[in-house]
C-alpha cells in the first residue's frame, strides 16, 4: 500500500489519465444539436441557467454531462459549446461528470469527479454555469482532474469570451432521459457522489 492506495491502483490510474492526455476521447455528442442562436430569453415564470464551457488545451474533450437532483438529463457539453435550460424558482442541486473518462471507483475509492453546484433561481433572471475541469489533467497523483460546476458573473469578461465562442448547443431530451434511465445504477451513484460534496 502507498498512502492507502494500492500501487495497481496508481498505475491504473495514471495509465487511465494517460489515454485522456494522448485525445483518446471523442468531442461529440450524440444527445446534442448545433443552433444557430442560443434561446437566452428568461421566461416570466421560470430561469434561465446557461451552461457554457470554454476551449482549454489542457481539456480531454470529453462530453460532460449535466443532471439534477431529481435525475433529470439537462445537456452534455464539450469543449466550446453552450446550452440553455429553463428552470423552476427555488433552490436546485445540479451535477455534471464525464461518462466516458470515468475513473472507475473500484480503483481509486477516494476519488470523488462529480461536479456539483446548489443554487437559488429568481424567475425572469439569467444564470451563467461555468463547467470545466478544475485542475490541470497531468500524472501528478495528487492532482487529478474532476469537474467543477460555477456560477459566475455573466458581465466578467473572460465569460463573456467564453460565451461569445462557445457553439450554441440544444439538448435531445428525450434521448437523453432515456439514456439515464437505461443507465440508472451509474446515475445513482454518481448523483451520491455529487451530493456528498454538497454535504461537506
Amino acid at each position: 500500500m502507498l498512502g492507502g492506495v494500492t500501487v495497481m491502483s496508481r498505475c491504473f490510474l495514471m495509465l487511465a489519465l494517460g489515454m485522456l492526455m494522448c485525445g483518446c476521447a471523442s468531442q461529440q455528442s450524440s444527445l446534442m444539436h448545433a443552433s444557430m442562436q442560443l434561446d437566452a430569453t428568461p421566461a416570466a415564470d421560470s430561469a434561465l441557467v446557461v451552461f457554457v464551457r470554454g476551449a482549454d488545451p489542457r481539456d480531454d474533450g470529453w462530453p460532460f454531462r449535466v443532471v439534477d437532483d431529481k435525475a433529470r438529463f439537462l445537456g452534455e457539453c464539450v469543449p466550446s459549446s453552450q446550452f440553455a435550460v429553463r428552470v423552476s424558482p427555488g433552490e436546485h442541486a445540479l451535477f455534471a461528470w464525464a461518462p466516458g473518462g470515468d475513473v472507475p471507483r473500484e480503483y481509486v475509492s477516494f476519488y470523488n469527479q462529480v461536479g456539483a453546484l446548489r443554487a437559488t433561481f429568481e424567475a425572469g433572471k439569467t444564470y451563467v454555469v461555468a463547467i470545466s475541469y478544475s485542475t490541470p489533467l497531468t500524472y501528478k497523483p495528487a492532482r487529478f482532474p474532476f469537474v467543477s460546476l460555477r456560477l459566475v458573473d455573466p458581465s466578467d469578461r473572460e465569460v463573456a469570451e467564453a460565451r461569445r465562442t462557445a457553439l450554441p448547443l440544444s439538448s435531445d431530451t428525450v434521448a437523453g432521459q432515456a439514456v439515464l434511465d437505461r443507465e440508472r445504477a451509474s446515475v445513482e451513484q454518481h448523483l451520491a457522489l455529487g451530493l456528498s460534496k454538497l454535504r461537506r
